[in-house]
């Protein structure tokens, strides 16, 4: 489903139609990022691409919601940290694209400095792993 989201966010957009698919589906992804029991398998199964996906600016160039950015960034941070000292998070990490992705944000003009300081936060904690 969260997938799906993404591709129909993208879909929307390509329509000139509000791209709202990610943002609806924002709870219920928290809802179950919150829960450690479900990490490993996140993991497994290409959450990291999926959030890389979910931050990826759309067709038009436009950014994804501000709370899509910041609640991304939040629970990387805070609820689902990736255990850098596990060979294979450390591969998904950087196969993911998504500290490339966080670093666009971390230098984009149009970005809350709220949103900045958290990516800031990530880049340093992934930076010896994703560069």
């Amino acid at each position: 489903k969260l997938a799906n989201a993404a591709e129909e966010d993208m879909e929307l957009n390509r329509q000139s139609k509000p791209a709202t698919s990610k943002l609806k589906m924002l709870e219920i992804f928290v809802g179950v990022a919150e829960k450690r029991f479900y990490h490993a398998h996140l993991f497994d199964k290409g959450v990291l691409m999926l959030l890389a996906a979910w931050l990826k600016p759309l067709p038009d160039g436009s950014l994804p919601h501000a709370m899509i950015r910041s609640t991304i960034f939040t629970i990387l941070l805070e609820k689902m940290p990736i255990d850098l000292d596990d060979e294979t998070r450390k591969k998904q990490l950087a196969w993911s694209g998504l500290g490339m992705v966080v670093r666009y944000y971390l230098e984009h003009k149009e970005e809350t400095q709220e949103n900045k300081l958290l990516a800031k936060r990530l880049i340093e904690k992934w930076s010896r792993v994703i560069f």
